[in-house]
């Protein structure tokens, strides 16, 4: 092996949305969920601007359930994992689809969203 690549991810940003926990036949267990994150810039006038990004995140396995409590909109986490592409035809346009998702080995609760 000539050279070594890394396909690492580190994020720490917002629950947004519902996260989605499907179950299939075989057993296998999904947690699907939306991380926002935030890119802080100078804006032209002097002040600052907020530039948000989504992110789609899953977490495989038995550990999928037990995230219900973590994975609640506007909990601050932080999520460790790799990149992931999968593709797809969609059924009704025909349309090949791609989505790039973070594929999460770890996941920590770092606060929770403050009640309004």
């Amino acid at each position: 092996m000539g050279s070594s690549t890394i396909n690492k991810v580190i994020l720490v940003g917002l629950i947004y949305g519902k996260s989605r926990f499907d179950y299939f036949e075989n057993g296998t267990k999904v947690a699907n969920f939306i991380i926002k994150t935030f890119i802080y810039k100078r804006s032209a006038r002097g002040g600052i601007e907020a530039d948000g990004e989504l992110i789609r995140c899953s977490v495989w396995g038995d550990v999928a359930p037990s995230m219900e409590v973590a994975l609640i909109e506007g909990n601050k986490v932080y999520v460790e994992g790799q990149l992931r592409t999968n593709k797809y035809k969609d059924k009704a346009s025909g349309h090949m689809v791609v989505i790039t998702q973070v594929r999460v080995g770890e996941l920590i609760l770092l606060a929770r969203r403050s009640s309004k």
